[in-house]
């Protein structure tokens, strides 16, 4: 018997449909977070939208007088095994300014995780409800088709370790003579959102700031396989203009600051690239530079 071809996806399938209302209802959702069932809305329109969606998964919010629930689901195959084993049990833990109760569930071939924001302190953990949740969402879950991730192909980046990528760029030709941190001065942990797209491998974030006036930064995101939410990326900021970058295949820049994407968003119709340097410098260089780092080492 022939081995069968393995299907090879250049845009993902996503849990539950990708909709954030067959996870939870906003009927469901109302008595949960206390809201009016005509306005709590689920939204999937998160920062690190995409880079999830390219593991597989979808990530969703629901806002109430009384609560803030996420709720996230992926791939099973898309989860490493050490961010399954941290939400295995119910608990409530700090991560800077606030606490997040969580709890995990595979179903069938989904991971599904619920949180519920909270307060600096940590409250009691709200084991029922997160039990509802994760009930709610193991009903339907069947209903719809498996989740995949986007295939890894010849020319998906491997994600570089930060420092590699620092040599490579050589800072200091780009921010100036000053100390230089690896960081962009950010307080946390970071969103739930971005850590879970971090946790899968689906993008990484690098960083560099000078510790002396005037102040220099610069800031690398890079997601692997990220090609097809190219243009969904690209038309968040409503400004913005073409630049051509050696070794893209398409690059825009950002010309209204908005805060989903950093200055230079490129593709090379693969993956993706976001640049972004402060005070304005020449980007599309050190993208043409980041390029050619991340080609080489896939």
């Amino acid at each position: 018997m022939a081995t069968p071809t393995p299907t090879i996806y250049f845009e993902p399938v996503l849990p539950f449909g990708g909709d954030c209302e067959n996870i939870l209802s906003s009927t469901d959702a109302a008595p949960i977070v206390g809201a009016d069932p005509a306005t709590s809305i689920a939204s999937a329109d998160i920062d690190w939208r995409y880079p999830i969606e390219t593991a597989g998964g979808i990530f969703c919010t629901w806002v109430g007088d009384d609560e803030h629930l996420e709720v996230v689901a992926l791939p099973t195959e898309s989860v490493p095994v050490e961010l399954q084993q941290t939400y295995a049990s119910a608990d409530c833990d700090v991560k800077y300014d606030w606490s997040e109760c969580a709890l995990a569930r595979t179903i069938g071939d989904v991971w599904v995780l619920a949180s519920f924001l909270e307060g600096m302190e940590a409250p009691p953990v709200p084991r029922e409800e997160l039990d509802a949740v994760l009930d709610i969402a193991a009903s339907r879950a069947a209903a719809f088709a498996s989740p995949e991730a986007v295939t890894r192909v010849g020319d998906t980046w491997d994600l570089p370790e930060c420092g590699d990528l620092a040599s490579g760029l050589e800072l200091q030709t780009i921010l100036g003579n000053a100390e230089i941190y690896e960081g962009l001065g950010t307080e946390g942990p970071g969103s739930p959102d971005k850590r879970i797209a971090v946790s899968t491998g689906a993008m990484r974030e690098c960083g560099w700031t000078t510790l002396e006036a005037p102040f220099a930064q610069l800031a690398v995101i890079i997601e692997p396989n990220a090609a097809w939410s190219f243009e969904a990326q690209r038309s968040r900021n409503p400004s913005t203009e073409p630049v051509d970058v050696l070794g893209a295949g398409t690059a825009f820049r950002n010309l209204d600051g908005y805060s989903y994407e950093q200055d230079l968003l490129v593709t090379d119709s693969v993956n993706i690239l976001q640049i972004g340097l402060s005070p304005s410098g020449d980007d599309v260089a050190v993208a043409a530079i980041a390029l050619r780092l991340l080609a080489s080492s896939d």
